[in-house]
């Protein structure tokens, strides 16, 4: 009888999850298909451009939009494709990672933290 109830608890849980704002989880971020490895070099490194400067009221969305992209590529072929260059391209990302993280901006900090 518990191996029942756990499923509709779930699903009670997501929507309770669903409801708060600026949550996303992987059903709401867009998997991310590059064509080459050139491709994915270039998404990774126009991302980065967002994290040259300090943080402000002006930049932090086109952060946020940064970061979700960077989910979206993790959640997409990338990682079958180009393991190694993926890899790399996070290894490069992960100063504007910890920055993101440490964030007050709660939805920014929010994404980054789901970033896996």
């Amino acid at each position: 009888m518990m191996e029942n109830s756990k499923p509709q608890e779930s699903n009670q849980l997501m929507k309770l999850i669903s409801n708060i704002p600026c949550y996303y989880t992987l059903d709401n971020i867009n998997a991310i298909d590059v064509s080459n490895e050139f491709a994915l070099e270039d998404t990774a490194s126009g991302l980065l451009l967002q994290f040259e400067w300090k943080e402000s009221e002006y930049n932090w969305r086109e952060r946020e939009k940064c970061i979700i992209e960077l989910r979206g590529l993790i959640r997409g072929t990338a990682y079958k494709l180009h393991p190694t260059i993926l890899a790399n391209c996070i290894k490069i990302s992960k100063e504007a990672i910890a920055k993101t993280c440490l964030s007050l901006r709660s939805t920014l900090s929010s994404n980054d933290c789901q970033l896996c």
